[in-house]
């Protein structure tokens, strides 16, 4: 996960870290938390996409090779309380398998 672009979306959108760890109902500890420990829960980083108004796979996204990043999520971040990380999680399911396929279908050529 790419924890800059929230910084990077803060600043280009005009907002205060404090607009930010008020809309997700943290403290400024948590905000810094979040770029020193380099984790954060995916339902407060929904909370975050929909504040700057972007998908959640945004943060996930490398700009040079323009693949989403997921590897780094894992049980200990993992804490969702609603269908909209479900949903992120079975988009990448799904892209993943298209990808497969259409390297098996390159092979078997």
């Amino acid at each position: 996960m790419n924890y800059n672009k929230i910084e990077i979306l803060r600043e280009q959108k005009n907002f205060t870290k404090k607009d930010v760890y008020r809309a997700v109902g943290k403290s400024r500890q948590w905000y810094n938390d979040i770029f020193t420990v380099k984790n954060i829960r995916v339902d407060d980083l929904i909370v975050i996409a929909r504040l700057f108004d972007v998908p959640i796979n945004y943060f996930f996204e490398d700009e040079k090779n323009g693949y989403n990043d997921i590897s780094q999520v894992n049980e200990q971040n993992i804490k969702y309380e609603n269908d909209d990380v479900l949903k992120f999680f079975k988009k990448q399911i799904e892209l993943k398998d298209g990808q497969i396929k259409f390297l098996q279908s390159l092979i078997n050529k």
